[in-house]
Parts: structure tokens; C-alpha cells; sequence
């Protein structure tokens, strides 16, 4: 299992090779949260992520990787994030085995081949976009057979979702306020629909700022 730097997701057991993650709320929040996870992950392993649909995240844009920041959060997300173990892609797939020779493909071009010879820790990417053509549970049956055949962990971020979905391992779904104020509280519901934790942001070890100019980490981080 990979270290994710969240004590709550770390003593569930969720991140396994083969794992599909559902990360879902209607909140702003829920995008800081996918953000901060990533390089919460890469912080504390060594080797990269494959970030899959990188222009669906509204934070988490272009401008961090093309020396251009349109916000304040921007500037300092792109000091924060560790852009030289992100392999961001925009490319869509329907097939893992595809996906598979794709990233073969991905690594051998100039700008990535330093990654080569580092571990793929976890593949991320929003699925409410990922395909136009089919259900997003038959997206999420792409993605976890993704999982299984990369034998990595994919993290799958549902901006505009409730469901459960089947094919997930274990979901996370965020909520504030109406919408977008604090507090922001984060359930870990299991495949059964069964919740199996609870935690409120800022009144544990897990702690939320809503300005990162307010501190030197990203949005969502732990505080031992």
C-alpha cells in the first residue's frame, strides 16, 4: 500500500495496487482535496503519478506546468507540487491494456524519460468527463480494470456525483456548507454503502486553509 500522508485513509487500507478510489462532493473542496492528496503521495513515496484529464481540474490547470499563473493559488501551487513526478496527460482511453502501451509510449519521449526507471504510484483523474459515449459506471469499470492490470491505485475524482459506484473500492465524499464554506467533512462509505468513517476537517490532525498564502503546505494536510 502506498503512503498517502492522511492518518484516516492510511489506517483504512484503501490505496493497494489494483484499487479503485472515488473521491465525490459537490463542493470546492473536493478538487483541493484530489490535489493535495497527489502530492501528499508523492511526498512520501518515491516515483510518479500519471494524472489522466489534467485541463478538468479547474485549480489544477495548464498554467502550473506552463510557466504562467492566472491566480495567487496558482503561483503557489506551482512552487508546491512536485511537476517533474506528475505525468500529466490529457488523453482520453477506453481500453487498460491501451493505456498500458500508452504510457510505454509516454515515458519514452524526451520531457518524461527521467521517469523511466521510477515506480508508478497512482493514477488520477476526474471521470465525470472521462467519456462522452458511456455511462460513468462503465468508466469506472475502465478504470478498475486500469487498476488491476497496471497494478497500481487509481484515484478517480466525481465533481457532480453521489452515487456509489460499484466498481470502487472504497469512496470518499466531501461536503461543506452550502457548497464551498467550512466545515468540510469527509465520509469513507465502503462498496456496500456502509459508512465506515467520519472526519471533520480542523478539528483532528487533518486541517484545511482555505488561502494557501495562510500556510506552507496545500490546501488539505496533517498536522501531527
Amino acid at each position: 500500500m502506498i503512503k498517502t500522508g492522511f492518518i484516516f485513509m492510511d489506517e483504512l487500507n484503501c490505496l493497494n495496487s489494483g484499487d479503485l478510489i472515488s473521491i465525490q462532493g459537490n463542493c470546492m473542496q473536493t478538487e483541493q482535496f484530489v490535489i493535495s492528496l497527489m502530492q501528499s503521495i508523492l511526498d512520501r513515496n518515491d516515483g510518479y503519478v500519471l494524472l489522466l484529464q489534467k485541463r478538468n481540474f479547474d485549480y489544477f490547470t495548464g498554467s502550473i506546468f506552463n510557466e504562467y499563473s492566472a491566480t495567487s493559488d496558482n503561483a503557489l501551487v506551482k512552487d508546491r507540487i512536485s511537476k517533474d513526478r506528475i505525468l500529466p496527460r490529457g488523453s482520453l482511453f477506453n481500453d487498460a491494456e491501451l493505456l498500458q502501451k500508452s504510457l510505454s509510449a509516454w515515458l519514452g519521449m524526451d520531457k518524461f524519460k527521467h521517469l523511466q526507471d521510477k515506480k508508478l504510484l497512482a493514477i488520477i483523474t476526474p471521470i465525470y468527463k472521462l467519456r462522452h459515449d458511456i455511462t460513468e459506471e462503465e468508466a469506472t469499470l475502465i478504470l478498475k480494470d486500469a487498476a488491476q492490470i497496471l497494478n497500481v491505485p487509481v484515484i478517480c475524482w466525481q465533481k457532480d456525483s453521489s452515487d456509489i459506484l460499484l466498481a470502487a473500492d472504497m469512496t470518499f465524499k466531501l461536503s461543506a456548507v452550502n457548497g464551498y464554506k467550512e466545515p468540510i467533512d469527509i465520509e469513507a462509505v465502503n462498496p456496500s454503502g456502509n459508512t465506515v468513517l467520519q472526519i471533520q476537517a480542523n478539528t483532528s490532525s487533518l486541517k484545511y486553509t482555505e488561502h494557501l498564502k495562510d500556510c506552507q503546505k496545500l490546501w488539505f494536510y496533517e498536522e501531527k
